[in-house]
């Protein structure tokens, strides 16, 4: 995945995204609890599935979710949001942290990069700098878009969107 040219052989299936939300919030779960973090799951009806790698979704979904629930404060909220919108299926993990200063959003996927904390010090949250570098290339080879909406101080929404499964 990190060789610049390289395209991993994908193993394509149909994969609904709600099933591997619910997935994250299980094994997530205890986590947010220990961190005084709420998750919700706020999926639309009738969500069609796309076409991909089930693995490499799974990572890219974990990544996020657990990105949310180490950098929201005790006693926040994650929302993970599920919606199909123009063709595509959309998965929404917005938070309610610190959120990240505008030159943070732009090298945030960049490999080894980690944002201050508010204080202008690294934050003491365990992590490589990787997580949403793999992330962006796992969306990436799946033909999709990963983005980022932030406010310093009022929390952070990542987004994904995928193209819908054609039957």
């Amino acid at each position: 995945l990190f060789k610049s040219d390289a395209r991993p052989e994908l193993q394509r299936r149909a994969v609904a995204l709600g099933e591997l939300v619910q997935g994250s919030m299980r094994l997530l779960m205890p986590i947010a609890k220990s961190n005084d973090v709420d998750i919700q799951f706020e999926p639309d009806k009738d969500i069609p599935t796309v076409r991909g790698d089930a693995e490499l979704l799974r990572r890219v979904v974990l990544n996020l979710v657990s990105n949310a629930v180490k950098f929201t404060p005790p006693g926040g909220r994650v929302r993970i949001v599920l919606a199909h919108v123009a063709g595509q299926v959309r998965l929404s993990v917005i938070d309610n942290g610190p959120g990240l200063a505008p030159a943070d959003q732009e090298r945030l996927f960049t490999e080894f990069y980690r944002a201050e904390g508010p204080d202008g010090r690294l934050r003491r949250i365990p992590g490589t700098g990787l997580g949403l570098v793999i992330a962006k290339r796992a969306v990436d080879l799946h033909n999709g878009r990963i983005w980022l909406d932030s406010t310093p101080g009022k929390g952070s929404s990542f987004h994904v969107s995928l193209p819908e499964e054609v039957a």
